[in-house]
């Protein structure tokens, strides 16, 4: 058997047996059925935990949107305290509503302050392994058409959030 035959061997085992050698699939956790804890201010001041269904997001164990997958995008640069994050998938909320979620305030704004609060339509969700727990960002936006990149979203930008969850949970 030649070596050329050996190594596409080896690679077709690989692929069937589900190893992978890419740094994303290392660093990537699973993100849904696991209790998400809010670590960043924005989100512990706005969202709460979250805990994240295939078919819906639940901020605070009791506001649920339900959502459907669009397609993945990645930050353009890299950077701006996104280093980690190497791909965001994008969520389209189905029937968005206003909603608040902690002391009153909404994923895109806050009663008190604003009027015309729009609408949450797209969140962007992405997650890497660190030394000590999952992490997993979140990026709101409410603008008619899905962001193309998650730094620099204009005009339609609401918050992002971040949350750990340990990483002896499922």
């Amino acid at each position: 058997m030649s070596k050329a035959c050996l190594t596409l061997l080896a690679l077709l085992v690989t692929a069937v047996s589900g190893i992978s050698t890419s740094r994303a699939a290392d660093s990537e956790p699973p993100v849904f059925n696991r209790n998400w804890t809010a670590v960043s201010t924005t989100a512990m001041g706005i969202t709460g935990d979250v805990r994240m269904t295939a078919e819906s997001i639940t901020f605070d164990d009791r506001v649920t949107f339900r959502w459907r997958a669009l397609g993945e995008i990645a930050p353009q640069p890299q950077g701006m305290g996104m280093d980690n994050f190497e791909r965001f998938t994008v969520y389209e909320l189905i029937d968005p509503k206003p909603r608040a979620i902690k002391s009153g305030v909404h994923l895109c704004g806050w009663p008190k302050y604003q009027k015309n609060i729009p609408l949450p339509r797209y969140i962007a969700v992405s997650a890497y392994t660190g030394n000590l727990s999952d992490q997993l960002g979140i990026v709101v936006t409410s603008g008619k058409t899905p962001p193309k990149d998650v730094l620099y979203v204009k005009g339609d930008f609401c918050g992002s959030f971040g949350y750990a969850a340990d990483k002896s949970q499922p």
